[in-house]
C-alpha cells in the first residue's frame, strides 16, 4: 500500500487491517498441527515412532510441503484473505470494515444534510469515498 493511499485512510482501516494480521508463521503452525494430526508414523515404530509428519515432510520433501501449503491455504481461504502479501483473519477484517463502512455512510449522510457545508467537508466526503473505494475492492 502506497504512503498517499495511507494517509487517505481512516485510522480505524489501519487499525482493523493490523488486528486481523495473522503472520505466515502462524499459518504454518496451523498446517504442522493439521499434517501431524492427519498422519502419523506409530506403525512405524522404533525412533520414527516419535517423528513428527510435518517435520519429515518439510525437511525430506521442502517441495511438497510448499505445494501442501498452498493447496490447504486454498482450502482454508474462506477463512483468510491475502492483502498486499499479508495474510488477514477474513471474519474480523470484514466485521471491522463494515463498522467503519457504517460509519463512513452516516457521516457521509450528515454531510449531504448538512446545507451550510463548507470546504472543509469536502475533504472530509473525499475521505469517506477512498475508505468506500478501499473496502469494495479488497473484499
Amino acid at each position: 500500500m502506497d504512503t498517499e493511499t495511507k494517509k487517505a485512510l481512516h485510522p480505524g482501516i489501519i487499525e482493523a487491517l493490523s488486528d486481523s494480521e495473522i503472520s505466515e508463521r502462524a499459518l504454518h503452525a496451523q498446517y504442522d498441527d493439521m499434517l501431524d494430526e492427519c498422519y502419523s508414523f506409530e506403525k512405524v515404530g522404533g525412533v520414527f515412532e516419535l517423528m513428527s509428519p510435518s517435520v519429515v515432510l518439510r525437511e525430506v520433501d521442502p517441495t511438497a510441503y510448499r505445494c501442501g501449503f498452498s493447496d490447504w491455504m486454498d482450502g482454508v481461504s474462506d477463512q483468510y484473505v491475502e492483502i498486499n502479501g499479508s495474510y488477514h483473519k477474513r471474519h474480523e477484517l470484514e466485521e471491522a470494515l463494515d463498522t467503519l463502512l457504517e460509519e463512513a455512510e452516516s457521516a457521509l449522510q450528515e454531510l449531504e444534510e448538512d446545507e451550510d457545508a463548507d470546504v472543509d467537508d469536502t475533504e472530509e466526503h473525499h475521505a469517506v469515498e477512498v475508505i468506500r473505494g478501499f473496502i469494495t475492492s479488497n473484499l
